[in-house]
């Protein structure tokens, strides 16, 4: 493998999500850029993983991060193609996935992020505060809809 980040408990509960650090698996080719989303979550009391191509990120998905950071452009399988084959296993389905994306990218990638199964999307480049803000939103909506899918209707 070629990510060197740290590996965090697998998320399992709703008691994980609420009383450990969320654990963040980020995805991307490009050394400085997966260095600096790292740091930027750690900074914040986010627990990382890293992987450096498509076929390392569904490896590493296996460890049941809280959430996945994913680059659209990776050398091997795109990102849109990871989050899709991510969607289509239900033992991972239900991990939020966030598509990074360069800014040159057409705004329509956004609509095809939302095809492949994506909660949400950022455009290089974003600040540390925009991802943490984007990380935190898709993490609330992921343990509302876990919440909302465990209370009993009546």
């Amino acid at each position: 493998m070629c990510g060197s980040g740290q590996t965090g408990v697998p998320a399992g509960t709703m008691l994980h999500l609420m009383s450990s650090p969320s654990t963040i698996l980020v995805v991307d080719d490009n050394e400085g850029q997966r260095y600096s989303v790292c740091r930027a979550l750690q900074m914040a009391g986010f627990t990382t993983i890293e992987a450096c191509n498509g076929s390392d990120g569904l490896l590493r998905i296996r460890e049941l991060p809280n959430l996945v950071a994913l680059d659209v452009r990776l050398p091997d399988i795109d990102g849109f193609e990871v989050c899709r084959r991510m969607k289509a296993d239900t033992t991972i389905s239900g991990v939020p996935v966030v598509l990074v994306s360069a800014a040159e990218q057409s705004r329509s990638a956004v609509n095809d992020a939302v095809q492949v199964g994506a909660v949400g999307y950022l455009f290089h480049p974003f600040s540390p505060e925009q991802l943490i803000a984007v990380v935190k939103g898709c993490l609330a909506k992921s343990v509302a809809k876990a919440t909302s899918a465990q209370i009993p209707i009546e």
